[in-house]
């Protein structure tokens, strides 16, 4: 898939600042956002489902589970679609997000993030 592909999924994961943010690019597109630090989560899906949310440190739509210092279990469900932030480490975050259609995850261990997804549009 080409780098300007309107449904490419762009990912940017900071290792060193605890900050992991997911935010895939499509017409089913969902935008993640996890501050580790500073215990905030953001999710903001856009299309047919559309939610936005902001919480900081509370709320009933996003959950947010702290598991070790610096460290966040985030879930969030939206009516079909699913995102899911994990800790695997210190300053180590492991991102899934499964997209309406598609499915992309991010496993950053170190410097290394490997990424690998799945678009399919229907109708």
């Amino acid at each position: 898939m080409r780098s300007d592909d309107p449904r490419r999924l762009a990912v940017q994961a900071l290792d060193a600042g605890g900050v992991c943010q997911v935010c895939p690019v499509g017409p089913r597109r969902l935008a993640v956002q996890v501050l580790d630090a500073g215990d905030v989560c953001q999710v903001c899906p856009v299309g047919p489902r559309r939610l936005a949310v902001q919480v900081l440190d509370a709320g009933n739509v996003c959950h947010v589970c702290p598991v070790g210092p610096r460290r966040l279990a985030v879930q969030v469900l939206d009516a079909g679609d699913v995102c899911q932030v994990r800790p695997v480490g210190p300053r180590r975050l492991a991102v899934q997000v499964l997209d309406v259609g598609g499915v992309c995850w991010v496993l950053q261990a170190g410097h290394r993030v490997a990424l690998q997804h799945t678009i399919h549009h229907h109708g």
